[in-house]
């Protein structure tokens, strides 16, 4: 064996094997996919991508309608339904001076943050007892027009003494939790307050044992009462009655 022939016929042997593998791979064809889809499987699509039946109008304006309304109703109840568990709350975990404070203080804003919310607060928190819850929009009147004006915040100024808790005749738990409001002849002239109930202020009676009777700026005042009593139940206080104290009970 000639080994220069040998040398000689290898690069050219190799340039043939190279070419012979390159015509293979230039020859394979993969086979193409399918690009179209059997009719069933087209039809199950379209029915899938379908876009839905038009719904009637006047129905979908309906249901909107009746979902804004029923979003809109509970939000206007929401706010009642915060004062109805500050109420319960109060009630159930103040002190009897905390719970006329609170009254109080929901009465001289009557108007906050609903008109005549004070009121309402004063009947939600009143024992079924009194008559005045029967007809709230009487009681509402009366208090807005009588001399009980006074509790809507219509005073100078208000004193508390402690509360006086004990059992009822009722056999209940009760508390009287008495106020004095005062305030100048002239409003009490204006709220209609019988005179029976008005008292003249100790500091009026230092400057002048005539104050009061002619000087419309002088000041008086009013004695006025909470009644009290324990729901059996709940153990909640409640309201049995407000009222105002004649002179002649002071002097007794």
């Amino acid at each position: 064996r000639d080994p220069s022939l040998c040398n000689k016929l290898c690069p050219a042997m190799r340039r043939v094997i190279l070419l012979c593998l390159l015509a293979g791979v230039s020859a394979f064809t993969p086979t193409t996919l399918p690009l179209t889809t059997p009719a069933r499987r087209m039809r199950a699509s379209y029915a899938m991508c379908a876009a839905p039946t038009p719904r009637d109008d006047a129905a979908v304006r309906m249901e909107r309608r009746s979902a804004i309304a029923a979003v809109l109703t509970s939000l206007i109840a929401l706010p009642a339904a915060v004062r109805a568990n500050e109420v319960s709350d109060a009630m159930a975990k103040k002190s009897p001076n905390d719970v006329v404070q609170f009254l109080l203080d929901k009465l001289a804003k009557n108007n906050s943050p609903a008109p005549d919310a004070g009121l309402k607060t004063l009947i939600s928190a009143t024992s079924p007892s009194n008559p005045n819850t029967a007809d709230p929009e009487k009681f509402i009147d009366f208090m807005k027009k009588g001399a009980y004006q006074i509790l809507l915040g219509k005073y100078d100024a208000m004193r508390m003494a402690p509360a006086n808790e004990g059992i009822l005749k009722s056999g209940n738990y009760g508390a009287t939790v008495t106020i004095r409001l005062d305030s100048t002849v002239r409003k009490f002239a204006a709220m209609g307050v019988d005179p029976k109930y008005l008292f003249v202020a100790e500091e009026e009676l230092k400057e002048s044992d005539s104050a009061g009777a002619g000087d419309m700026d002088s000041k008086l005042f009013v004695i006025m009462e909470f009644q009290l009593s324990k729901e059996p139940t709940t153990k909640s206080w409640q309201v049995d009655s407000v009222y105002f104290v004649p002179l002649e009970a002071m002097r007794a």
